[in-house]
């Protein structure tokens, strides 16, 4: 017998539902300071922090504010063993190798970060540096976006794409670049 949790669950799928409602009420905050959750684009959906641990190569105690993706973690293993990646396996990966070892961050090889949810919803993040457009698709497929500087509002609560248009554009420009070429970096 196959176990449909939409159909067979009972009660477990509304207390799953319920659970970061319950959590907030009893003082647990499950995503911090960070907006919604998991499959999200918004910070509470992905925004995890990276830790490393390597005693006589990486420092104790260090932190960078370098954004990656796990694609990256791709051309760390290869710099890691002195291999380079196949022209085209991890197109998108950036070693954070120099960054681990307390060296100069890498020259950026992309412009933006994107973040795609669970797949079942209708939007797509794109980050650079302080910005994050939020591009939302209709049942139509017509777009409307969302900006927010991080840097000012970490908590994703005030959208300010009406006052940096050019932002907007940018970071919309960004998004049409990588799905017309199939990667994010030049």
């Amino acid at each position: 017998m196959k176990l449909n949790l939409a159909n067979d669950s009972g009660s477990i799928r509304r207390k799953f539902k319920t659970a970061k409602e319950d959590a907030k009420k009893l003082g647990h905050v499950t995503n911090g300071p960070w907006r919604d959750g998991k499959g999200q684009p918004y910070e509470g959906g992905h925004r995890i922090p990276f830790l490393a641990r390597w005693p006589g190569n990486i420092s104790a105690g260090t932190t960078s504010d370098y954004t990656l993706t796990m694609t990256d973690l791709f051309a760390t293993a290869a710099d890691l063993i002195g291999q380079k990646l196949p022209d085209d396996a991890a197109v998108d990966s950036t070693s954070i190798l120099p960054i681990l070892l307390g060296g100069e961050r890498p020259q950026p090889k992309r412009e933006a970060v994107f973040i795609q949810g669970d797949g079942k919803d209708t939007t797509i993040a794109v980050c650079s540096g302080i910005w994050k457009l939020i591009v939302r698709y209709d049942a139509e497929r017509n777009e409307s976006y969302e900006l927010y500087n991080l840097a000012d509002d970490p908590g994703e609560l005030v959208d300010v794409s009406q006052d940096h248009s050019a932002q907007v554009q940018r970071l919309a420009n960004e998004l049409v670049r990588a799905q017309t070429t199939g990667r994010t970096r030049s």
